[in-house]
């Protein structure tokens, strides 16, 4: 398993690392890209959205990279993870994020 954390926090930074992100974190534009959830909160400037990338391999049994993407405020976060990530992972990287008490 890895992980990749990419960090912007100005607004040249920020642009260039959502554009240098964009086709991965895009579904449609590729087949391999899966939407898991999409979250905006716009009473707190949150912007959460979280997309697997296939390989060959349906993600209902194993997915073996996530992407997630944080805008928070004036800052941008981008996480890769790589590894088998089965639904029930997801599910609960879901809820641990959101939790249903909010």
């Amino acid at each position: 398993m890895s992980l990749d954390v990419y960090i912007a926090s100005t607004p040249e930074t920020i642009d260039k690392l959502q554009k240098a992100f964009a086709p991965m974190l895009t579904p449609g534009l590729h087949r391999s890209i899966k939407p898991l959830l999409t979250v905006n909160q716009s009473e707190d400037n949150l912007k959460v959205q979280i997309v697997s990338r296939e390989s060959g391999i349906w993600c209902w049994r194993k997915c073996p990279e996530l992407l997630i993407s944080v805008q928070d405020g004036d800052e941008y976060y981008v996480v890769g993870l790589t590894g088998d990530f089965t639904p029930k992972d997801i599910q609960k990287l879901v809820s641990s994020a959101f939790p249903s008490d909010k």
